[in-house]
């Protein structure tokens, strides 16, 4: 089977139709199974990182990350939602789609790296500068994913995606962990972030 096909048949929802209550049932338990399994392993890092980490690590990442969801709310543009839905769609539609999004991931890292210097001078804490531009990368980590999730979505392959989002919290939250044991302080929250928007880009790639 070329890549034509394979595509073809990833994107064509008439397949999803056909066996929609199963799939749509099947999808609702693997969603609640991820969901469930998700806040028991981020409720139980919470709850280590806050035995091994100082309040202060916390407090310097929440600072930055205060300022990132904001932009956060725009690295997809809506376009998730237009490959999901729309019935009929193209390979260079959801390519197009892809490269926007990626691009726009591009621009909110400059956007919010050009603001690490402000925001360190705004709490006076110049630790916030490095920081900041860690947590930069994570919009094009993030924005070069969106598309491919969004194709696991219009298929509605949840168990799919539930096993990346299990099997990225485990990696990420151990990444972190493994840094906070070893004294990186705050560095933990940054690359554990860093490291979960890497994790689902290569999962769901």
């Amino acid at each position: 089977m070329d890549g034509a096909e394979r595509f073809r048949k990833l994107i064509d929802a008439d397949r999803v139709s056909k066996d929609l209550k199963q799939t749509s049932v099947r999808g609702g338990f693997f969603s609640v199974g991820a969901e469930a399994t998700d806040f028991v392993l981020r409720f139980g890092s919470i709850l280590v990182f806050s035995r091994v980490l100082s309040p202060e690590y916390f407090g310097l990442y929440g600072m930055v990350v205060a300022v990132t969801l904001i932009f956060d709310r725009f690295k997809d543009l809506g376009l998730v939602n237009a490959t999901v839905q729309k019935k009929d769609i193209t390979h260079e539609q959801v390519s197009a789609l892809f490269w926007i999004n990626g691009a726009a991931g591009i621009v909110l890292m400059f956007i919010v790296m050009a603001l690490a210097y402000p925001i360190a001078v705004f709490y006076k804490d110049m630790r916030l500068m490095p920081i900041a531009l860690a947590q930069a990368t994570t919009f094009p980590l993030a924005a070069l994913a969106l598309q491919h999730q969004a194709l696991l979505r219009r298929q509605m392959r949840f168990g799919r995606i539930a096993s990346i989002q299990v099997t990225v919290n485990l990696l990420s939250i151990g990444c972190g962990l493994f840094l906070a044991l070893r004294g990186f302080g705050y560095w933990a929250l940054v690359i554990r972030e860093v490291s979960r928007n890497l994790f689902i880009l290569i999962g769901t790639w």
